[in-house]
């Protein structure tokens, strides 16, 4: 039998969700910039199939047995990406026919968890972090007494090579990924589940941070009482997670136009990609005119 080609491009916006932001009329294209990386300055927007947008190659490889792997992408995200192909459509077409998702207490804590994860799994989730420092420290250190003088002039070779330097990040990021935060998820159950929804021709964009703290005046952290989750589904729709424990949040609650700007413009300072479904959006967004091919 044929060994399986291990994946090598990693989404971490899942086409499953970048399907609810393509063109109209289209099926897998979409409006994209990216920051460059030489300058920091989003790059003029363009069409592009949804297969090389929101990806990074090798994002969650890991070794095992000294050979890489695309385990996390097969088994930890597979199964959360096909979750949300098959929910995300259900919730969309629910709000299109005026009706308001309904969900099992176990469905929302499903629906709790998925926004922890989309927050975990995007390049944006460990800035911030800098190992670069760590290295440094261990190459200063004297040497441990336990191991043989030749393993430790090895292991300090491989510190002072930038590209195993890069593998190891890489190791340790996409580990961290998938550890369970339970702290997080534990705050995250005083949460509930609610909707916004565009009202007229304004529209959310889709950003590589994709899920966003909004800390409403206050802190952008869990800590803070007033603090919100936004999570877009759709151009039209978001999902919210707030604290609401007597129930005063509607559960449908209108976005309006310079609410929907202001979610747009955060996305774009805090973000290296963005997409839309439209050209004028996009544009009016990034500051920038499209590039048509």
């Amino acid at each position: 039998m044929a060994k399986s080609r291990r994946s090598t491009r990693h989404h971490y916006i899942p086409k499953t969700v970048q399907r609810a932001f393509v063109i109209e009329g289209e099926k897998d294209r979409i409006w994209y910039s990216e920051r460059c990386s030489r300058t920091g300055l989003f790059m003029a927007p363009e069409i592009r199939n949804i297969d090389s947008t929101f990806q990074e190659k090798n994002l969650y490889t890991v070794n095992y047995d000294s050979t890489p792997s695309d385990v996390i992408e097969r088994a930890f995200y597979g199964p959360l990406d096909n979750h949300l192909g098959l929910i995300i459509p259900q919730i969309i077409s629910a709000l299109d026919d005026g009706a308001l998702p309904v969900f099992s207490d176990e469905s929302e804590r499903s629906m709790r968890l998925v926004v922890v994860e989309m927050m975990k799994r995007t390049p944006n989730a460990f800035e911030g972090l800098e190992l670069d420092s760590v290295v440094q420290r261990v190459l200063n250190e004297p040497p441990a007494q336990d191991f043989p003088e030749d393993v430790l002039q090895a292991f300090r070779r491989d510190l002072e090579n930038p590209a195993y330097i890069e593998k190891f990040k890489r190791e340790v990021f996409a580990r961290g990924r998938i550890r369970p935060l339970k702290n997080v998820n534990k705050t995250l159950e005083e949460f509930s589940v609610r909707w916004g929804i565009c009202k007229g021709k304004h529209s959310f964009v889709l950003s590589s941070r994709y899920c966003y703290m909004i800390g409403n005046g206050g802190p952008s952290g869990l800590a803070n009482e007033n603090v919100e989750l936004w999570m877009p589904i759709s151009p039209k729709y978001c999902m919210v997670l707030v604290r609401d424990a007597f129930g005063r949040v509607p559960k449908l609650c209108e976005v309006d136009s310079a609410m929907v700007r202001k979610f747009n413009l955060h996305s774009l300072r805090n973000s290296h990609a963005i997409a839309s479904h439209s050209q004028k959006l996009i544009e009016s967004i990034i500051g920038k005119s499209a590039v048509i091919r």
